[in-house]
């Protein structure tokens, strides 16, 4: 299993880039079961998760433990993604401030 965690602040009323990029497992090298767990500083972050083709969670509010995600407590989905497919993963500040996106992807192979 692969574990991809960081955290990301995000300005305000803006989205952010895709936290997932540059990561090892951005593009999925096998058949794989994705968990994506997230955390943010404060009420007014959303997220949203796409696995290939697939919107798995769209703009959805984000728990504000203020902590990096804990296992199972901060599970928000788990989705399965084929060999190939990219992950996003891109929140949105919807405040007047800056919030800190504390997230964690694991990836699991399947095949």
């Amino acid at each position: 299993m692969a574990l991809m965690q960081n955290k990301v602040t995000v300005a305000a009323g803006s989205v952010s880039l895709n936290v997932i990029a540059g990561q090892l497992h951005e593009i999925l090298q096998r058949p794989s079961a994705c968990r994506v767990s997230v955390n943010g500083s404060a009420p007014g972050l959303f997220v949203t998760v796409i696995i290939g083709s697939m919107v798995v969670i769209q703009d959805q509010a984000v728990n504000s433990q203020n902590r990096f995600p804990l296992i199972p407590d901060d599970v928000l989905a788990t989705a399965g993604g084929m060999q190939g497919e990219k992950l996003n993963v891109v929140f949105r500040n919807g405040t007047a401030g800056p919030l800190d996106a504390f997230w964690r992807v694991d990836v699991d192979a399947v095949a």
